[in-house]
């Protein structure tokens, strides 16, 4: 699933503080597709989102991702 057009399945919101994140599709902020993820998280500890797909990959080989991500003000992310 490499988008939110049919809702969450096939991701995962978890974070280490038990029940501070949760994950949503949501057509608010939807840039080209019908939906987007909303994930909110209001815990202390680190959360992260991912999806159940593995996509294998090879030494040397170059792959590239996109996303679109929007971090509320005061707020911050690594990806």
């Amino acid at each position: 699933n490499g988008g939110f057009e049919f809702g969450t399945a096939g991701w995962r919101a978890w974070s280490r503080t038990e029940k501070a994140c949760t994950l949503e599709a949501t057509r608010d902020q939807a840039q080209g597709s019908a939906n987007c993820a909303l994930v909110q998280h209001r815990g202390e500890q680190d959360w992260s989102l991912e999806p159940f797909l593995k996509v294998p990959v090879q030494p040397g080989e170059i792959y590239e991702l996109q996303i679109r991500a929007r971090i509320e003000s005061g707020s911050e992310a690594t990806l």
